[in-house]
């Protein structure tokens, strides 16, 4: 059973992430009821997200989104031995990230990581994400 506690978590992620304050936002992402989502809004401005209600409008957003990781944050993950697989899906969630948040600047690339932990960045055009059950055969 998920606790008030998890919801004022989710949705202070879910704000953070999409910029945007509403309660019919939480209702809809988090499956709540109203007076739930209503409390979850009020806890959100106390711990500095939100700001004021304004009415039936949605509500100012306060935190900045998130940054992507650095590729030395990346890097940083790399597994010490080809059995850490934990830590090669880590590195390969955290290489996918890195890449979305960067499609503005370098749009056409490609991220491959094969199991001993080698990570590739291929020049491609549209940008598309590998299937998470695709290997590099090159």
């Amino acid at each position: 059973m998920t606790t008030f506690d998890d919801h004022v978590n989710e949705a202070e992620e879910l704000v953070r992430t999409s910029q945007f304050g509403s309660t019919s936002m939480l209702q809809r992402k988090l499956k709540i009821g109203l007076s739930e989502a209503g409390r979850v809004m009020a806890a959100l401005e106390v711990r500095g997200v939100v700001g004021p209600a304004e009415g039936a409008r949605s509500r100012e957003v306060l935190v900045p989104p998130p940054t992507p990781p650095t590729l030395e944050e990346i890097l940083a993950c790399a597994p010490k031995r080809p059995a850490d697989h934990a830590n090669i899906a880590k590195r390969q969630a955290m290489i996918l990230e890195f890449a979305d948040g960067h499609r503005e600047h370098s749009p056409e690339v490609e991220v491959t990581l094969d199991q001993s932990g080698t990570f590739t960045l291929n020049p491609i055009v549209p940008f598309r994400r590998i299937p998470e059950g695709e290997k590099n055969h090159a």
